[in-house]
């Protein structure tokens, strides 16, 4: 367990206090690469980018780290459109992010359709397509850059991650708050995708975290 007072950090979150995020956020990231803490907890997601739950508060919130970084994965994700069964808080500790956010309209010849998620019990992700078949409508969209923070509220279905034509690196610092009873998310992917999709629960090797500790030093 790290030695952080993440009660004040999740404050900051919840006061919207982003100037008082970005000096806890540095103090906890120093924290994690001095301790190594990503060693066994930092993994591949299928939307694209790295990640590690760091601290779980006793109502099941979060504080999570998010990292793109396409010299060490770069993905096309099959299935970006989602929401979330909490309210997103997020931090851009490094780089540029784009969020874009989602009307959702239903039609019986839409081209995107819903998929059911459940994990196994090894955390491998697995999606099934039911026969509900939507258009989403694109609404607003947002670019993001360092020392920004942003919310994405629980009815509201998006998109995001790494700038296009950014080759660097980005990372966000989130805080999952007020999670609802329902923890299964709608995720929506073209209706020409396969019936099923799995995605593996993989941990990113211990390799690449020189790589990564020397481009957080840098923020």
């Amino acid at each position: 367990m790290l030695n952080y007072d993440f009660e004040d950090l999740k404050q900051a979150y919840r006061n919207n206090e982003a100037s008082r995020i970005s000096i806890l956020s540095k103090k906890l990231i120093d924290k994690l690469i001095l301790t190594d803490f990503l060693a066994d907890k930092l993994y591949y997601h299928p939307l694209g980018f790295i990640y590690a739950v760091i601290h779980t508060y006793p109502n099941n919130e979060n504080i999570r780290l998010h990292i793109w970084n396409k010299e060490i994965y770069d993905i096309k994700p099959k299935l970006e459109i989602h929401n979330h069964y909490y309210r997103i808080n997020s931090f851009v500790y490094q780089g540029c992010i784009f969020n874009q956010l989602f009307d959702q309209v239903e039609f019986s010849e839409g081209h995107f359709t819903l998929y059911e998620g459940s994990y196994s019990e090894d955390g491998h992700r697995y999606l099934t397509k039911t026969n509900n078949v939507v258009d989403l409508v694109l609404g607003n969209k947002y670019v993001l850059n360092k020392g920004s923070l942003y919310t994405i509220e629980p009815d509201q279905v998006h998109m995001g991650g790494i700038v296009q034509d950014n080759t660097g690196i980005a990372v966000t610092l989130v805080y999952t708050q007020d999670p609802q009873d329902n923890n299964s998310p709608l995720v929506f992917g073209h209706s020409s995708l396969p019936d099923f999709l799995e995605f593996k629960k993989r941990l990113v090797p211990k390799t690449t975290l020189a790589l990564l500790y020397n481009q957080l030093n840098d923020a």
